[in-house]
């Protein structure tokens, strides 16, 4: 099976971020355990969730634009592929709205 590391799949984006005005974070060990994962599956879905980070933070411009990433591994031996941007949020007063149950 072919080995893919993230930052194999981040560098496939990493020319929209300046672009964007975005900065990159990462916190990835440069040898993470090795996982069975479908490398496109893998591929397609980082690339989606940071071209849709960008798209999210297009918006901010009262702060810095941040794309976060990092990779945790669980108690399990599984890896989670975290990203946190710095987006507009939800305003505070519709947030009880949010999750409302249906009757």
């Amino acid at each position: 099976m072919e080995r893919l590391h993230i930052n194999d799949v981040i560098a496939l984006s990493e020319g929209e971020l300046p672009r964007n005005a975005i900065t990159l974070q990462t916190e990835i060990p440069e040898n993470p355990p090795p996982v069975v994962v479908d490398p496109v599956l893998l591929q397609q879905v980082v690339v989606n969730l940071i071209v849709n980070s960008i798209k999210a933070m297009r918006s901010v411009s009262d702060r810095a634009r941040t794309l976060r990433i990092r990779t945790q591994e669980q108690p399990s031996g599984s890896i989670v592929v975290l990203l946190q941007h710095s987006r507009v949020g939800v305003d505070l007063e519709h947030l009880s709205r949010l999750f409302h149950a249906a009757d």
